[in-house]
């Protein structure tokens, strides 16, 4: 969202791209000498297959650019004392994944869930694996955030073109471990906000979960 104003840019301007292409127009490129401007931005890439076939370096490189991603409303936040570490091991679910093999980014983080529990000899009782129901997000499902509430670990991925979604974000709400394909340009720290893993390395995906 860029208005146009008589002052511009003699006023500050905060510019909100919530577009999923990471092509940044000539337009705005050209506001990276105005100090005064500054750039909120979804998604930077452009993903196939799992891969990201395109980043524009200024979108990554820039420091008036910074990212912002699809948030979760606030009836998806668990609350839990950070200090009940034995409450959080008594969740039900070990690992969840509610994934719709809608891509193949989402298809093979599906597939590779199921294979990790498989061999992890997790029970059935102790996954869930595969979509919820089919509600869209016009209002708090609260039966995606009973699941996501009673899941230790929460494995995830992007869209299958771009990255930043609800579902990421819904999922670090409920207070669980959160596993999501590697992303680029979302804020998110490897370790510490959530665990990246990669869609063509099993072995290191399984070692994690593990």
């Amino acid at each position: 969202w860029c208005p146009t104003l008589p002052d511009y840019p003699n006023i500050p301007h905060a510019i909100l791209d919530m577009t999923d292409r990471p092509v940044m127009s000539d337009f705005v490129f050209s506001l990276r000498h105005f100090r005064n401007v500054i750039m909120f931005k979804r998604s930077t890439v452009i993903k196939s297959f799992g891969r990201v076939v395109y980043s524009d370096p200024d979108y990554l490189s820039s420091d008036w650019i910074h990212p912002i991603s699809l948030s979760a409303l606030p009836g998806y936040v668990t609350s839990e004392d950070e200090e009940e570490f034995d409450s959080f091991k008594e969740r039900a679910f070990v690992v969840s994944n509610t994934l719709r093999p809608s891509s193949y980014a989402r298809a093979q983080s599906l597939d590779m869930t199921t294979r990790a529990v498989r061999e992890l000899n997790l029970s059935n009782a102790e996954v869930f694996l595969g979509e919820l129901d089919d509600m869209v997000r016009s209002e708090v499902n609260e039966k995606y955030v009973d699941l996501l509430s009673r899941s230790r670990m929460i494995v995830t991925a992007n869209p299958g073109g771009w990255e930043g979604d609800h579902r990421t974000f819904e999922a670090l709400s409920s207070g669980g471990l959160v596993f999501v394909d590697r992303m680029f340009g979302a804020g998110l720290v490897d370790g510490v906000h959530c665990i990246f893993y990669d869609l063509d390395d099993y072995d290191g995906f399984k070692r994690k979960v593990e």
